[in-house]
């Protein structure tokens, strides 16, 4: 995954990191980088009710679908009626 990282300099000579996919600014913070560049290889979770998708974990995908369940039983709640 990190075959993906370029690595320059200015003319400053400030070292700089970016990825390939030239998605996001060169940034100078090698972490932000690495992050972003294992973002390539994660699996994505996606939502079967509305197509929402997931990188980071599994859990998020785990709480969404509790507001589709909240959406749901107030669409068939009964009004009451005094």
């Amino acid at each position: 995954a990190y075959g993906r990282i370029r690595i320059w300099k200015d003319k400053l000579g400030r070292q700089f990191y970016d990825c390939i996919c030239n998605a996001r600014k060169p940034v100078q913070d090698l972490n932000k980088i690495k992050s972003h560049v294992l973002g390539h290889d994660k699996i994505v979770w996606v939502c079967d009710i509305c197509g929402r998708e997931f990188f980071n974990n599994h859990l998020q995908l785990n709480a969404h679908m509790k507001t589709h369940k909240k959406r749901e039983i107030k669409a068939n709640e009964q009004p009451i009626i005094r």
